[in-house]
C-alpha cells in the first residue's frame, strides 16, 4: 500500500531526474551563447556550436549525477528533510558533480566543451533538483495522509493481546487503520475494547459478512489458538476470503514486552510487533513499479497512435444514433475504489434504464450480465464489440491509474452487489483492460470459471504473464472474438 506507493514515486523521481538533467543541459546549451554575447560581445549571439560533441558529455553526466543523488540520499529519506536542508544538499551534490566533471574538462584539454555551459548546466540543475524534491516530498505526504493508502486491519480478539496489537497499529496510523475487532462471544459485539476507541464489530464466525461490508486487508489473530475450536478451518476460510493473516504467538508477545525477543518482525511500520505472517499473495514492489511504468508508457503511446481511430469511431457513433459518444459507468477497482470506467457507447442512450427489464434474458451465470443479441445494441455498437474497440477509451483509465493494461476485468456496482464474500479476492489487485479470462474463456457463461482464471492470474502474476496475455489479446481482437 503506502510502501508500494512511495517506491513507485521514487522510481518516477529517477525518470524525472533523467529528464531534468537532459533539459538543464539543453537549456545551458541554448543560453550560453546569449550570455557570452552580453559579456564579451560579438556579431551573432544566436550562433550555436555543433551539439554532437556535447552528446558525449551528456551521456557521462546523467549516470554520474544519478549516482551522486543515490549516494547522497536524494531518493531515500527526502521526505524527512526540511526545505533548507534539501536546498543545501542539492547545492552540495551539484558542486561535487562540477568538481568531478572539471578534471576531464579543464585538465583533459577538451577544448570543444564550453566551460561557461557547464556552469550554466550546474545552476539550472540545482534549481530543477530542488523543485523535483519538493514536489516528491509533497506527493509522499499526500500519500501518507490518503485514506486509500492505508491498510485496513481487523483484529480477532478484544482482550490484553488484542489491546497491545491495537496500540501498535495506532502508532503506525500512516500505514494502518484498525476497523474493529471480532470476538468469539456474540454478546461482546457493540462493546468498546477497554482502554481504546475501537469497537467489537462482529463475531469470528461471521468474517465473510465483515469482508463484504468492509475492505479488510489484514486480519491479526490475537486470540490464543487454544481458544479456537478449529484454527486450521479458520485459516482456510481466511485464505478463501483473500485475507493476509498475522498470528500473534503468546510467548513471542511476552518476550517482546520483556525486551528479550529474538523473533523476526514482520509487520512493516507497525512498531515491530512480532507475528507469524501468512500471506494470501504478495508481489515484489519493484515488479509492481515496472508494471505501472509499462502501463504508463503503453497507454500514452496507444492513445497517441490510435487518436485518428478514436476520431473515426466517435463520428460513426455520433451520426448513427442519438446520445453521447462515450459511455461512463461506475466500476470497482483495487481495494473497492469506485471509479468512472470509460467506453465508446455501443447501446441506445437509455440502455441502463432498460437493463432490469432484460435480466431474465441474462445468458451468464452469477453476477455477470450479458446477452449475445442484446436489443439495446446499435449497429455500430455490434461492430465495436465484435472487435473490442469499445474498450479503447479505458486506456485513459490506465493512464490515470484506475486500471492496468492487464488484470481482472472491472465489474459494475450492481454486479458487485451479487458477489459472495469469496469473490472479494478479485478486488485485491488493479483491474485490467484485458485479462486471462478475456483470452481463454470469454464465451464461457460461468462466473465461477471467470473467478478461477482471475485467481489463477493473481496467484501466478508475473511481467511475463502480462506480456503473454497482451500478445494473445491482439490475436483475439483481430479474430473478432468480442461479444
Amino acid at each position: 500500500m503506502l510502501r508500494e506507493r512511495i517506491l513507485y514515486l521514487r522510481s518516477m523521481l529517477m525518470l524525472l531526474d533523467v529528464a531534468a538533467l537532459t533539459l538543464s543541459f539543453i537549456a545551458a546549451y541554448l543560453v550560453t551563447p546569449l550570455v557570452r554575447y552580453v559579456l564579451i560581445g560579438g556579431e551573432h549571439w544566436w550562433a550555436l556550436q555543433p551539439f554532437g560533441p556535447y552528446l558525449m558529455v551528456l551521456a557521462a553526466v546523467i549516470p554520474l549525477w544519478l549516482l551522486l543523488y543515490e549516494k547522497n540520499r536524494l531518493y531515500k529519506g527526502v521526505e524527512e528533510k526540511d526545505a533548507l536542508g534539501l536546498l543545501t544538499q542539492c547545492v552540495i551534490v551539484n558542486a561535487i558533480g562540477l568538481l568531478l566533471l572539471s578534471f576531464p574538462l579543464f585538465f583533459g584539454k577538451m577544448q570543444f566543451v564550453s566551460r561557461l555551459l557547464i556552469f550554466h548546466f550546474v545552476g539550472f540543475n540545482t534549481v530543477s533538483l530542488f523543485l523535483t524534491r519538493i514536489i516528491f516530498r509533497e506527493e509522499v505526504e499526500r500519500a501518507r495522509t490518503s485514506e486509500e493508502q492505508r491498510e485496513n486491519v481487523l483484529i480477532l480478539g478484544s482482550r490484553e493481546r488484542a489491546r497491545k496489537a491495537i496500540r501498535y497499529f495506532k502508532k503506525a496510523k500512516d500505514h494502518f487503520r484498525v476497523l474493529g475487532c471480532a470476538e468469539l462471544d456474540a454478546s461482546a459485539v457493540g462493546e468498546c475494547v477497554e482502554g481504546t476507541d475501537v469497537s467489537v464489530i462482529s463475531t469470528v464466525g461471521k468474517l465473510g459478512e465483515v469482508v463484504k461490508r468492509h475492505a479488510v486487508d489484514r486480519v491479526v489473530v490475537a486470540i490464543p489458538t487454544s481458544c479456537l475450536r478449529d484454527f486450521g478451518e479458520l485459516m482456510t476460510r481466511m485464505e478463501m476470503l483473500g485475507l493476509n493473516v498475522d498470528v500473534l504467538p503468546e510467548r513471542a508477545i511476552l518476550e517482546f514486552e520483556a525486551g528479550e525477543t529474538v523473533w523476526k518482525t514482520s509487520l512493516d511500520g507497525s512498531g515491530g510487533l512480532p507475528a507469524l505472517a501468512f500471506r494470501w499473495v504478495e508481489y515484489e514492489a519493484g515488479e509492481l513499479v515496472v508494471k505501472r511504468l509499462i502501463d504508463l508508457a503503453g497507454s500514452i503511446v496507444l492513445l497517441i497512435l490510435l487518436s485518428p481511430l478514436f476520431a473515426v469511431i466517435a463520428a460513426l457513433i455520433k451520426y448513427t444514433s442519438p446520445g453521447p459518444v462515450f459511455y461512463k459507468s461506475m466500476r470497482l477497482g483495487k481495494g473497492r475504489k469506485v471509479f468512472d470506467c470509460y467506453k465508446f457507447r455501443t447501446m441506445v442512450a437509455d440502455a441502463d434504464e432498460r437493463k432490469q427489464g432484460l435480466r431474465h434474458l441474462n445468458e451468464k451465470q452469477g453476477p455477470f450480465f450479458k446477452i449475445a443479441d442484446d436489443p439495446r445494441l446499435t449497429r455500430v455498437g455490434k461492430f465495436l464489440r465484435k472487435y473490442s474497440l469499445d474498450e479503447l477509451p479505458q486506456l485513459w483509465n490506465v493512464l490515470k491509474g484506475d486500471m492496468s493494461l492487464v488484470g481482472p476485468r472491472p465489474h459494475p456496482l450492481d454486479d458487485f452487489e451479487q458477489y459472495s464474500p469469496d469473490h472479494i479476492r478479485r478486488l485485491k489487485v488493479t483491474p485490467g483492460l484485458t485479462s486471462l479470462w478475456a483470452v481463454e474463456a470469454r464465451s464461457d457463461p460461468s462466473f465461477e470459471r471467470n473467478m478461477e482464471l482471475d485467481l489463477h492470474y493473481i496467484r501466478n502474476w508475473s511481467l511475463g504473464l502480462d506480456m503473454s496475455i497482451l500478445f494473445r489479446t491482439v490475436g483475439a481482437v483481430l479474430r473478432g472474438e468480442g461479444q
